[in-house]
């Protein structure tokens, strides 16, 4: 077993310590981001659903054609 530097073993532990940190960070943004265009879109689509509602309601209402003889 070779002995290393005081030096390399000191840039590898605060190195793994640094990568490991922005891992973490990295993952939280991605899930945030990930979650804000989630709710943004779901949101769109209930909004769009309930305005296509409203017009079918609309339209149902309208037609009170009788067809009964």
């Amino acid at each position: 077993m070779s002995k290393k530097s005081i030096a390399t073993r000191w840039f590898v532990n605060s190195f793994s310590i640094v990568a490991v940190l922005l891992l973490i960070l990295d993952i939280t943004v991605f899930f945030s981001i990930q979650n804000y265009y989630y709710n943004a879109v779901s949101q769109y689509i209930q909004s769009e659903a309930n305005i296509i509602a409203g017009v079918l309601t609309r339209f149902y209402d309208g037609s009170s054609t009788n067809y009964s003889s």
